[in-house]
């Protein structure tokens, strides 16, 4: 499909277009390399009935111009939770009413979250190719095989989302996916605290309370430097020194200079660490953490066991529905009852799991094996 490159000459028409949408499908194209915050080089935009629009976010002022008009009209988007953030930074708002085809294919399927190919193939049967990938998207003018990509990914958006929805459509989860896109979309332009960094670091699982705290207050500083010199995290400090500092925290600045795997590059950075490990080691609140081989931990092993049989027999995604940190922290503070798992759940993962998810806690269905296949506790066996 050709591709519009929106002019100022163009805009009175694209607004046009836009106003008399019932939502229009959104993709990006940008560089996340050596930088914390993105930098957005591309935004494309397909109207249904319409026309294909490519808007250059470098040419002065372009992008702002439509900021009313593209927040005037629902989103269609792919796994956009990184052209949310972006474009809400270029535009200053969003729509409120924005889905994504990732969360749908999540609530008719097992699989989340599957890349726009996988996507493709799937619903549509369609095999795309991805040849400008790793395309440098600064560069100007952009070439042929660069336009094509990029309007091509978001021209058959609507005809994928369409195939979705009649799925989730058969489950009778229409709702549902209203409730799970607005979270989506609300999580996705929320701006994470730097506090919360040490959760994606997969060896607090074997850390005590107080190697958590030191890791929180690392992890912590790291990502706020990281912010303030937009740079990627791990160009402050590399994942392997924080742990390291975590796991055997050095009060003092002698200690952590004794260290002879602590990096010459980040001994500028020595003043500040020690606070954070000495913060650390006095906290009184460390952060809980599902440590490995304990009761909670084969607790976690046990719901995503649940989490992926249930999902087959009922067809969501697992990733989406019960995801690993939910489940850890159902875990760490179970629900007292069920009203109390409602809220911890929320408006639209109750409706769909909250009754089975009772059930099995409190010990009235279990899940089984019948001639070696794992048993959803919610389906009659075969």
């Amino acid at each position: 499909m050709a591709a519009r490159l929106a002019q100022e000459t163009d805009l009175s028409e694209l607004r046009d277009q836009l106003a008399s949408a019932s939502r229009v499908a959104i993709d990006t194209e940008f560089h996340a390399e050596r930088r914390y915050w993105p930098e957005l080089f591309l935004v494309q935009i397909q109207v249904p009935g319409a026309d294909a629009w490519i808007v250059d976010p470098l040419v002065e002022g372009l992008l702002q111009d439509l900021a009313e008009a593209l927040a005037g009209v629902p989103w269609l988007v792919h796994g956009g939770s990184q052209d949310l953030r972006l474009l809400i930074r270029a535009l200053g708002r969003l729509p409120e009413d924005i889905v994504d085809t990732q969360i749908g294919s999540g609530l008719c399927g097992e699989r989340y979250p599957q890349g726009y190919g996988s996507l493709m193939q799937e619903h549509l049967g369609l095999t795309l190719p991805k040849s400008a990938t790793l395309s440098d998207w600064s560069r100007r003018p952009l070439s042929r095989e660069q336009l094509a990509y990029a309007i091509d990914d978001v021209a058959r958006l609507p005809a994928l989302w369409q195939a979705i929805v009649d799925k989730v459509h058969a489950a009778d989860r229409e709702q549902l996916l209203s409730g799970a896109c607005h979270a989506f979309r609300e999580a996705s332009i929320t701006e994470q605290e730097p506090t919360t960094a040490w959760r994606r670091f997969q060896a607090a699982a074997g850390m005590t309370p107080v190697q958590l705290a030191v890791l929180r207050e690392v992890c912590a500083w790291r990502e706020a430097a990281a912010q303030d010199g937009n740079v990627p995290p791990r160009a402050i400090l590399s994942d392997g020194v924080v742990v390291e500092l975590a796991k055997r925290p050095p009060p003092t600045a002698e200690r952590l200079l004794a260290n002879r795997r602590f990096p010459r590059n980040a001994r500028k950075h020595v003043p500040e660490l020690v606070r954070c490990v000495q913060r650390g080691l006095a906290c009184a609140d460390p952060p809980r953490f599902v440590t490995r081989h304990t009761t909670p931990w084969r607790t976690a092993a046990t719901l995503r066991a649940w989490s992926l049989v249930e999902g087959h027999h009922h067809q969501w995604a697992p990733n989406l529905v019960l995801p690993p940190q939910l489940i850890d922290d159902l875990v760490l503070a179970w629900p007292a009852d069920r009203s109390a798992l409602a809220a911890a759940l929320g408006p639209w993962r109750d409706p769909l799991i909250g009754d089975h998810l009772w059930a099995f806690w409190s010990g009235h269905t279990s899940l089984s094996l019948t001639n070696g296949r794992a048993q959803s506790p919610s389906a009659p066996a075969h």
